[in-house]
């Protein structure tokens, strides 16, 4: 099983630059971005996670919120890693997000070299 990252954002241009940051840092990293949450929640529990798996995801999206879909990785027993990457600059969101035991960490978009090297 190789390592996964999953990026679940709204935005394709976010999505983009974060796949494009990542697979140059680490080219043998499996990289699959969806800008549909409720898409990534149908299509997740058949990818062969594991508990190295990182998802990065937004806060803000229309369909519902990041820690809504954090409440319902929880309900499918998805055991992934969840990194918010957002540019909400509300501290208010990164306090909140203290709360989960999955959330390993917030960082602002967009996605650069050093802040994601912390969790890969």
């Amino acid at each position: 099983m190789s390592r996964k990252i999953v990026i679940v954002d709204d935005d394709p241009t976010s999505n983009y630059i974060s796949e494009f940051i990542l697979s140059s840092m680490y080219p043998n990293l499996e990289i699959v971005s969806f800008a549909d949450p409720l898409v990534a929640l149908e299509k997740m529990p058949s990818m062969d996670l594991c508990k190295d798996c990182i998802i990065l995801l937004d806060l803000n999206m229309p369909e519902m919120n990041g820690y809504e879909f954090v409440d319902l990785l929880d309900k499918k027993g998805l055991e992934c890693k969840v990194v918010i990457l957002t540019c909400s600059k509300n501290l208010m969101d990164k306090e909140y997000s203290k709360r989960y035991d999955k959330i390993k960490g917030y960082l602002s978009k967009p996605l650069t070299q050093d802040n994601m090297s912390m969790f890969i």
